[in-house]
């Protein structure tokens, strides 16, 4: 991918420029099959496991040594499409029975494969870094493409009312794009709006309780979050215990406020990529027992909570 820029505006009617630089990149895809044994109870398939593997070639330009250097010629947000000729691709988050251990032994790094297209197919494979369903759609609550579909949608939309009409007029200069999404937006009624804070929709799938968004973050054989514990300066931490959060990552204005405050942990999750994640509320939060009732936590590393001393336990 050639080195380019490009470049809006500054044409008279909008008297600002958009100026967007692309540094080259060099990557190598590489592709492999093997053939995979199946369990007795699941012969007749025919089972191939396909490696797709995507390497940046580029070097560190001379000189570069920020991450925004780096991300110029990252492979950020790369997604993988696959489809089959005669034949059809297996679901990895619900697998036909007997071929469990066969879509357990793939490896996916930083992706997640999921079925898209047709259904009674099943010869297209998609492959992002967003966990989703096999055959993900967009809601039909969404009154069209707003921004990505989601549940993001209602929030970014009443952002969108909350701007002045300057900073309307600012925006809907900038492209077509942005003009016709103001004016989307603002012609919504409060019923389309209302239909866009949310709606539970059934799973059409036939996905084990057991297997559901838990086992996402909790690999099969792990223990379950209520039951995982770490080891954290010689203390065993696990759900009940008392914790005192050290937030080092900033990267949320609410580590801010939480830095130093108190919280009891609801679980130990680990992530699709390995990552160590602990589920605190609270203790002076006055909707902290709600938000456990819920599932709505706090996450933090295990680098960025201590456990409480015998001071802070009295203090509970």
């Amino acid at each position: 991918m050639p080195a380019g820029r490009d470049v809006e505006g500054g044409n008279g009617q909008v008297p600002w420029r958009i100026v967007r630089d692309r540094a080259e990149t060099i990557a190598r895809i590489v592709v492999s099959a093997e053939s995979v044994e199946v369990e007795p109870d699941a012969r007749g398939h025919d089972l191939t496991r396909i490696r797709v593997r995507i390497e940046n070639l580029m070097p560190m330009r001379e000189g570069a040594s920020r991450r925004d250097d780096a991300l110029r010629q990252a492979l950020v947000g790369t997604h993988t499409l696959l489809a089959v000729c005669g034949g059809s691709f297996l679901s990895l988050t619900d697998p036909p029975s007997g071929l469990e251990s066969a879509a357990a032994a793939c490896s996916n790094i930083h992706c997640w494969p999921v079925l898209v297209g047709d259904p009674q197919r099943q010869d297209i494979l998609l492959s992002s870094p967003i966990v989703l369903y096999d055959f993900p759609s967009i809601a039909p609550e969404s009154p069209e493409s707003l921004f990505d579909g989601t549940e993001i949608d209602e929030l970014l939309t009443l952002r969108i009312l909350t701007l002045t009409d300057e900073e309307k007029a600012q925006a809907r200069a900038t492209d077509d794009r942005a003009r016709h999404v103001i004016d989307r937006v603002e012609s919504l009624s409060d019923d389309q709006r209302g239909k866009l804070h949310g709606v539970m929709h059934p799973v059409e799938q036939s996905v084990p309780e057991d297997h559901a968004w838990r086992t996402l973050l909790n690999p099969p054989g792990e223990a379950s979050p209520e039951s995982a514990s770490i080891e954290i300066g010689g203390v065993s931490i696990l759900k009940g215990s008392r914790v005192r959060l050290r937030p080092v990552r900033r990267a949320d204005p609410i580590d801010t406020f939480m830095a130093g405050r108190l919280a009891r942990v609801e679980g130990i999750f680990h992530d699709v990529d390995g990552r160590t994640h602990v589920a605190v509320v609270v203790d002076d939060d006055p909707a902290g027992d709600l938000h456990a009732e819920f599932g709505r936590f706090l996450y933090y590393g295990p680098e960025e909570i201590e456990p409480a001393r015998p001071a802070d336990e009295e203090r509970m």
